[in-house]
């Protein structure tokens, strides 16, 4: 937003679903272990568990997804392609 002060608002809405992305991405771990611990095999056997996961994966790509067009769209303004 430094570098392209006319896109600055953009670009700090980009910046925000990204974090909020960080946070979806933090609650994976909570539905379900990445350690593969026998917790986590266990857990992954649980359809409620992978459709928890699957809701927040899904969440995920929605948040990232309005993040790249806002990028887009700071970059277009830029003039950037």
């Amino acid at each position: 937003a430094a570098a392209l002060p006319t896109c600055s608002t953009e670009l700090l809405q980009a910046a925000e679903c990204y974090e909020q992305s960080g946070i979806l991405r933090d609650q994976l771990d909570t539905i379900l272990p990445g350690n593969f611990s026998q917790d986590a095999q266990r857990k992954v056997l649980d359809p409620a568990v992978r459709e928890a996961f699957a809701q927040i994966i899904l969440q995920i790509r929605d948040v990232e997804a309005v993040g790249i067009a806002r990028i887009e769209k700071a970059l277009g303004r830029a003039g950037v392609s």
